[in-house]
């Protein structure tokens, strides 16, 4: 009994060993890169030296699985179309003062909306690239976040109209109807489907919002935008030196993973261990009291 305690006890010690050495793995891989590339980034022309590169690491992985996992979102929801929103996001820092996160998430947040209410992937992907440039023209124009540009046109597509009415557009029932018959989306004196009263609330944004599109190249040399486009385009070079560390950060993490589990796994004999040991003391307790009991 005492033998098979002492082993649980040791394989939970031999597994904690390798889930440091794995830890120690990724520390030195990271050193490793710091050695290798100190003379290439000494030169750059930004002057980040290769220890900022290496103490910024792991928030320069946590930007690289952000992206990875936006457009892992994109791709699910679009499908073939996804092609359509990740063009748009390689370009968005200099085109709308966006980063590729931004993007992506913002896209995957409108396609969403846009397929549980009866558009198709096509449908949703090319609405959900203009309502994005949309936001970025809107916040440049009235000098709003580009978040909150987002937040109000979200709530207009899906019937919202207060939201809107602080940027000058004007959405109520008898406009969507009116915008649906005008433009062929359903036959005069139809009901709506809800596919259709969103298809009219899009033309009407679009529509409301004429003044307001190209805002951000008009302005993009104005202290606001330029301060957009630099920090847009910071967070991207975050997200692509990222991208070099994630594939050895996710092998190692995997490999820490498996090793916890195992961990944890012993740990659940590890109560009914220590039950067995005090038993086990009890028992050894009570004989040797026993033997001096009778010695005496």
């Amino acid at each position: 009994m005492a033998a098979k305690s002492q082993l649980v006890i040791e394989l939970i010690a031999q597994n904690m060993a390798a889930v440091r050495s794995q830890m120690d793995g990724l520390t030195g891989s990271l050193r490793s890169f710091e050695k290798g590339t100190q003379g290439l980034v000494k030169g750059a022309a930004f002057g980040m030296g290769a220890g900022v590169v290496v103490a910024h690491a792991r928030s320069m992985i946590t930007a690289a699985s952000d992206v990875s996992e936006a457009q892992n979102k994109v791709n699910q929801i679009f499908g073939e179309s996804a092609v359509i929103v990740t063009a748009q996001a390689e370009t968005a820092s200099r085109a709308m003062g966006l980063s590729k996160l931004a993007v992506l998430d913002a896209a995957g947040a409108y396609g969403n909306i846009l397929l549980s209410m009866g558009m198709t992937r096509e449908q949703a992907a090319n609405m959900s690239v203009d309502m994005t440039k949309l936001a970025s023209d809107m916040a440049s124009f009235n000098n709003i976040g580009t978040d909150a540009a987002l937040e109000k046109i979200r709530a207009g597509l899906v019937g919202e109209a207060e939201p809107l009415r602080t940027v000058g557009v004007l959405l109520n029932e008898a406009a969507v109807k009116a915008e649906a018959y005008r433009a062929g989306i359903a036959k005069q004196g139809a009901e709506l489907t809800e596919a259709q009263k969103v298809q009219a609330r899009y033309n009407l944004i679009l529509q409301q919002t004429a003044v307001q599109q190209g805002d951000f190249t008009r302005t993009a040399d104005g202290m606001a935008n330029a301060n957009r486009s630099v920090a847009s385009s910071f967070a991207n070079i975050e997200e692509n030196l990222g991208t070099g560390f994630l594939s050895g950060a996710e092998a190692a993490m995997n490999a820490v993973k498996e090793q916890i589990f195992d961990v944890e796994d012993l740990t659940k004999l590890f109560p009914i261990t220590l039950v067995r040991l005090v038993a086990l003391s009890r028992i050894q307790f009570a004989r040797i009291k026993a033997d001096a009991m009778g010695e005496l």
